[in-house]
């Protein structure tokens, strides 16, 4: 599954954001921590929790939607 998450008004070129986006793209999750840990990017941290909160994003909407199939919501 994909998730999305998105970050603004971030001051850095957006060649430099790409360069460490195309060291993590299509890698797992796990791994593509470990490249960003080790990145001596200044972007890489930003990265990092960008790929955090698109995690959170993930367990936040299976979570809400597992709560909802069990329970009656009424509008």
């Amino acid at each position: 599954m994909e998730f999305r998450a998105e970050m603004r008004y971030l001051r850095v070129s957006p060649q430099k954001a790409r360069l460490v986006l195309e060291l993590i793209k299509g890698r797992k999750v796990e791994e593509a921590r470990n490249t960003l840990l080790f990145t001596k990017k200044r972007v890489a941290a930003h990265v990092g929790k960008l790929l955090q909160s698109a995690l959170d994003n993930a367990n936040f909407l299976s979570t809400k939607k597992g709560w909802t199939s069990s329970s009656t919501i009424c509008t």
